[in-house]
């Protein structure tokens, strides 16, 4: 079960106990109307003022119990909701960019893991509460009368059974309306991104009615399922009413008319009977939710195993070898395949550490997955990547990592500040700042004021070369052994993109840089010059 794998135990421990003394509430009712029934057949005023008493403060007792209950339970699914949520975070920054769509993502974050809180962590609570309920419920019970108890528990169990037969149903409409939901979020980003072409070329109402037909598809997916749910639950009710309420109803009459069994007995016995078979009914419905969140269930488990597995084999590669000063990197026979498009086949390159490396070629020659590749983020289907002299796979994903500094094609911004944008959250003293901003040609930022300028999202408060020239200083900034430029002066006036080149061929760093175009005068500037689409490369 989701609350036995996340949140804090002590969380937890604090909710089952609080919990467990809220579910004997219904005994003590059941004690409660046992007692008032029997000063009414004897008309007792000294017992029905003492039972009023003890009812009232009672009563008064389980009101706190179940404030107490209340907090504990909020507090727990608090802390499950946002482990689980550090957890997908984790898994969603450590993958690899090109692994899953950002529609995908979002919507898993925000609409599969609220479902999972509800049909999850929440229906799982309600089973436990319902239990430790029906538990109580025919303890208690069992001491009134022994038949009539068991009539009503045997009845209850009847629903159950029929649970069994409808769980793999509601199992699939939960995912196909995960998938109906997915879909639904990937058309609305595409809408929200492109809404300015949208309007340029007056094409509101044909991509409006695409994301209406997928509401509707969405809307139909979640209306099957609830119903699906609905029905199982309906049925799991009527036959309830027959096996756990009539007969053993029945019994309990008998049972009387026989004189085994006093009014006030049977009357405690069926309040207790609700406790017991309304519980079972409740326990029945949760877990028909929770096989709607069967798939989200499992990868966010999933995500969890191969962290703690991860945080193993790091500490063994913390552990072991570090890569030291970069002294050059190679692939030997390298194969990468992309959607089941061959990309390179035996690529053989050398780059030594302080070279400057040109790989140009037209689109669609994987010159951008190349540089994905160096990063380690794509796994090749064959060959051989070694650094240092050494298997890639010898050194943690940090390790690798931090070799590099990386200038987009597609500069991105974060919606904070300048500063953010360069650090990244992380401590350079202001010197260090203003420099990387000199160096990238971006002074006017480096002020205070300057550096507390909001970018807006996706950088919308700068210009295209502004915002190339921001990570240009980022990488300036991380000051990392070997630089990686795709097309990293694409966006930049001839002057600006002049010096910034000059920047890379004079620094120390290593250089890769990826471009479409070059000028003929600034071949010469590269040790290296890669043409992809030409030839397998020897390094």
């Amino acid at each position: 079960m989701l609350i036995f794998k996340f949140g804090k135990k002590s969380k937890l421990i604090n909710y089952l106990f609080w919990t467990a003394l809220d579910s004997l509430q219904s005994v003590f009712m059941a004690f409660i109307l046992g007692r008032f029934i029997a000063a009414a057949t004897k008309a007792n005023m000294t017992l029905f003022l003492q039972n009023s008493v003890i009812a009232i403060v009672g009563f008064l007792i389980f009101c706190g119990i179940s404030l107490l209950q209340v907090n504990a339970e909020t507090r727990y699914v608090a802390a499950a909701n946002l482990e689980i949520k550090q957890i997908m975070i984790k898994e969603i920054l450590s993958t690899a960019p090109q692994t899953k769509a950002i529609s995908d993502n979002i919507s898993f974050m925000t609409n599969d893991l609220k479902l999972l809180e509800t049909n999850g962590i929440k229906a799982e609570m309600d089973m436990v509460t319902n239990l430790l309920t029906f538990i109580f419920a025919l303890v208690a019970s069992l001491t009134y009368d022994i038949w009539t108890t068991l009539a009503f528990f045997v009845g209850s169990l009847v629903p159950l059974l029929i649970s069994n037969f409808t769980q793999g149903r509601i199992s699939q409409r939960g995912k196909e309306w995960s998938q109906a939901n997915a879909s639904f979020t990937n058309r609305l980003k595409d809408i929200l991104t492109g809404k300015r072409t949208i309007r340029t070329y007056q094409a509101e109402a044909t991509l409006g009615k695409k994301l209406v037909g997928l509401g509707s598809h969405l809307e139909n997916s979640l209306r099957r399922m609830n119903l699906t749910i609905g029905v199982a639950n309906s049925l799991a009710y009527t036959v309830a009413m027959l096996t756990a309420m009539t007969i053993p109803f029945g019994v309990g009459v008998y049972r009387i008319i026989l004189g085994a069994l006093t009014l006030a007995s049977f009357i405690s016995v069926m309040q207790l009977s609700n406790s017991i078979a309304n519980p079972l009914m409740a326990i029945v419905g949760a877990n028909n939710q929770r096989q709607t969140i069967t798939e989200i269930q499992q990868r966010v488990l999933t995500a969890k195993q191969n962290q703690v597995a991860h945080a193993k084999n790091q500490s063994g590669l913390d552990q072991g070898q570090t890569i030291g000063e970069f002294s050059d990197l190679q692939l030997h026979n390298f194969a990468v395949t992309v959607d089941q498009r061959e990309l390179f086949k035996q690529l053989n390159l050398k780059i030594s550490a302080g070279e400057k490396v040109l790989i140009t070629a037209p689109s669609g020659f994987g010159k951008s997955t190349l540089l994905a590749v160096l990063q380690d983020e794509l796994v090749p289907s064959a060959g051989n990547y070694a650094f240092n002299g050494q298997p890639i796979t010898q050194f943690s994903p940090t390790t690798v990592e931090e070799q590099f500094a990386w200038i987009s094609q597609q500069p991105f911004a974060f919606d904070d500040t300048i500063q953010f944008n360069l650090t990244l959250g992380r401590h350079f003293s202001q010197q260090q700042i203003q420099q990387a901003l000199q160096n990238a040609g971006l002074p006017q930022f480096s002020t205070d004021e300057g550096l507390n300028y909001q970018v807006g999202e996706n950088g919308q408060n700068l210009s295209g070369g502004e915002l190339q020239r921001l990570e240009i200083a980022r990488a300036q900034l991380y000051d990392r052994p070997i630089i990686l430029a795709d097309e990293a002066t694409s966006s930049l006036d001839q002057q600006t993109a002049e010096q910034v080149h000059q920047l890379f061929i004079t620094s120390q760093k290593t250089l890769i840089e990826v471009a479409h175009q070059v000028p003929e005068d600034q071949l010469k500037d590269y040790d290296q010059v890669i043409r992809l689409d030409q030839v397998t490369m020897h390094g």
